[in-house]
């Protein structure tokens, strides 16, 4: 009888402990995936892509994101000459062609800045693009005239369609990433996916929370390499931010002794002569207009890129180099500080 209730006891203690560390195990388990971050990512543009998320994203869903970013690569790559913008770029003059309205928003939108900046945001530039070596070689004996778009295309916006009245080229590459990036976004809410960073190739969205804290981005200053990240940007309260930079340091070539960047100035036909290392653009509204609002003050010199940023309340951040000192400056433009660093 104490025999039967030694091995009783036994038995219930052993299965006691098989409980506990099934409890421990479960907590454990609960905790990490409280705290992980599930990542995924590939390429795409001749760069990468990235999505960052508190919640496991399918397969089926990542499939959807490479296929809707491949879609978007066939419409808006000036390197493929059978996009739907290169078969744009070939049509003839005075005939009406009709867009997908991803391409004829991309192209609205961009004509609205160029109107906006007073023609320094230009997507017709791509023969100066490609004739400096930062672009396909191809429309390379297109010449680039500074005129308003209104002499160079018509947008017919009930039909979706354009016209060229000119022989413009167009090239998308200062905005497609941040509108990809967008789009993606569109598709992981759609599908009931509300806490995600996404990464194209620096152009960035967030979204929602990282383990019920804000998502954080920084931004180094390149004129310090030893540094590390020096602007920490927050999503306060899970509030959407599109965050793109626009830079030089790492895409430029010497030609007949003159260095050449791949921002242009329309104005000057020739990559921009100021001393603007990097800007940063913070928008609540879209990674789209944060991506070409970057380039826009790229182009611009020091105190028309100042000044435009806070007529057009655009939150942005300004990296310039002191050639006297060999040292960098940083400016902010005043709604920049409602994000960084808070």
């Amino acid at each position: 009888m104490i025999l039967v209730d030694k091995l009783f006891i036994r038995s219930y203690i052993s299965r006691f402990f098989a409980l506990l560390i099934g409890l421990v195990c479960i907590y454990f388990a609960y905790s990490y995936n409280q705290n992980s971050i599930y990542k995924y990512e590939g390429n795409i543009f001749g760069t990468y892509w990235r999505v960052s998320s508190t919640e496991f994203i399918n397969q089926q869903y990542i499939d959807g994101i490479r296929h809707l970013l491949n879609e978007i690569d066939h419409l808006a790559s000036n390197y493929k000459e059978d996009s739907e913008l290169n078969l744009l770029n070939k049509a003839p003059l005075n005939k009406e062609i009709t867009l997908s309205p991803d391409l004829f928003k991309l192209i609205e939108t961009a004509t609205r800045i160029n109107y906006q900046s007073s023609g320094v945001y230009d997507i017709t530039v791509t023969s100066i693009v490609n004739k400096l070596g930062f672009g396909p070689n191809l429309f390379t004996k297109k010449d680039y005239k500074f005129i308003s778009p209104i002499d160079k295309y018509e947008l017919i916006t009930e039909k979706n369609s354009l016209i060229k009245i000119n022989d413009v080229v167009f090239d998308l590459s200062s905005i497609a990433k941040g509108y990809a990036v967008d789009k993606v976004l569109t598709y992981l809410k759609k599908n009931d996916f509300n806490n995600v960073l996404i990464d194209i190739g620096g152009e960035i969205a967030v979204i929602g929370f990282k383990n019920k804290d804000s998502w954080t981005v920084g931004i180094t200053n390149p004129n310090n390499q030893l540094s590390n990240d020096q602007f920490v940007i927050r999503n306060r309260e899970g509030e959407f931010l599109g965050i793109a930079t626009s830079g030089d340091y790492l895409n430029f070539n010497y030609q007949n002794g003159v260095k050449k960047t791949h921002t242009i100035d329309p104005r000057l036909g020739d990559s921009k002569q100021n001393n603007i290392i990097s800007v940063s653009v913070i928008s609540l509204d879209s990674t789209e207009l944060a991506d070409a609002y970057a380039t826009t003050l790229n182009a611009m010199d020091l105190n028309e890129a100042i000044r435009f940023a806070e007529i057009n309340n655009i939150a942005c951040l300004i990296i310039y180099k002191d050639l006297i000192n060999d040292s960098s400056e940083v400016y902010f433009s005043t709604t920049w500080h409602n994000f960084h660093n808070v």
